[in-house]
């Protein structure tokens, strides 16, 4: 029997997440389009900028061979706009907004071990096994009863054997405090 045990939990906000990201995207370039249109000097760079964010974000809405990394070249493009227009401060807003989204798309990864339970996504949350109540893994969905009436469930990425979950739900049943 292992002394420890991770999961991957799939993020269910990951759609709306990037829908979001379309339309922040979206409302930049055209914050772009109409800068460039005052500014003479760049209007040429910035209109075909413009351009390029909008396929992008239409291929990205439209499409279902949309990547990650269409979106990170519309969200390069955008900052690379905010800098040639001389809003430094809107690019690295951008850039933290982006960034912020990747972090938030990424799936949840839960560590459970002999000591304590971890979340981690944007941050790590530790519990240990004082605050919980029950704990199971069933037909790939994995349930933490808190103490506190807390709940946390969610499905599993990947898919477990029955064994394997027999095993885990073992481990967890000697582990839990009453």
């Amino acid at each position: 029997m292992p002394v420890s045990y991770t999961f991957s939990i799939t993020n269910t906000r990951k759609k709306q997440i990037w829908l979001l990201a379309c339309g922040l995207l979206l409302i930049n370039s055209l914050l772009i389009l109409f800068f460039a249109l005052h500014n003479p000097s760049n209007y040429k760079i910035l209109f075909v900028n413009t351009a390029i964010i909008f396929l992008i974000v239409f291929y990205n809405l439209f499409s279902k061979r949309a990547t990650i990394a269409t979106y990170r070249l519309g969200y390069f493009l955008v900052a690379i706009a905010w800098i040639k227009l001389d809003y430094y401060w809107l690019a690295i807003l951008f850039s933290i907004l982006f960034f912020l989204g990747e972090t938030l798309t990424k799936d949840t990864t839960v560590f459970i071990n002999k000591t304590d339970i971890s979340l981690k996504n944007l941050f790590t949350k530790k519990y240990n096994w004082q605050s919980i109540k029950n704990i199971i893994l069933k037909d790939g969905l994995l349930t933490i009863d808190f103490k506190n009436n807390k709940i946390f469930q969610s499905e599993t990425a990947e898919k477990i054997s029955l064994t394997e979950e027999n095993e885990f739900n073992d481990f967890c049943k000697k582990n839990l405090v009453d």
